[in-house]
């Protein structure tokens, strides 16, 4: 069962963006919204990189199951009982709210494909990399290239956590005033075949969820 979110977290979310109308960004299927959950809840991940965080839908969840479950007694709306690092990349600065400001340790605005050395220090390690729908907004030779850079990014026992939609999207013009939102590339169960991934230092297991592909890839060395 999915811990509900607090109140305080979903009005921050929808009424304190003074942009919200006007940059109403759009929504994805929910899929795989509770194996993502249990898969953070057997993980335990206690540094977290949001890449193309969006909403912060994913980040909220991240927060509210890793520190509100185990902090409640001490105050979980104080960030300062947190012990869960959580940093937010975004490239599109209007879909920033005060709900991340609260949620995220760390936000960086810029793109990962074309910024990645300031957005993410060369020292930075994370038990948990998280790409919710953003990687079918790159072409797929970019998005394999970004994985694999990813990688040294990552703690000893760690994975980066791809979520993609399984089904053909073409935005070919911008929504919501961002023109990122295109989708450039459909990823195919195929794409995460195991020995690809394996021969360039990832171990990788990809499933099949409703209309969503979920990627989870591990340092094999």
């Amino acid at each position: 069962m999915i811990s509900l979110v607090p109140v305080g977290m979903i009005n921050l979310l929808y009424n304190n963006n003074q942009n919200f109308k006007e940059y109403d960004m759009p929504s994805s299927r929910p899929d795989t919204i509770i194996p993502v959950l249990d898969f953070a809840r057997a993980t335990q991940p206690k540094r977290i990189l949001d890449i193309g965080m969006g909403d912060g839908f994913y980040g909220t969840l991240f927060r509210r199951e890793l520190d509100g479950n185990v902090l409640i007694d001490k105050g979980f709306h104080k960030p300062e009982s947190w012990e869960v690092f959580i940093k937010g990349i975004e490239i599109f600065p209007s879909y920033i709210t005060k709900a991340h400001e609260y949620v995220y340790n760390e936000i960086k605005i810029g793109n990962i494909l074309t910024d990645f050395d300031t957005l993410i220090d060369k020292n930075e390690k994370y038990d948990l990399i998280f790409m919710g729908d953003v990687i079918e907004h790159m072409e797929k030779p970019e998005g394999i290239k970004l994985l694999l850079k990813l990688k040294k990014h990552l703690n000893s026992k760690s994975y980066i956590v791809v979520v993609t939609p399984n089904y053909k999207i073409q935005w070919h013009q911008e929504i919501a005033g961002n023109k990122h939102e295109a989708h450039l590339s459909l990823w195919d169960i195929k794409d995460f075949e195991y020995h690809f991934w394996h021969e360039r230092g990832l171990n990788c297991r990809a499933s099949i969820i409703g209309k969503k592909l979920l990627g989870r890839f591990q340092k094999n060395g």
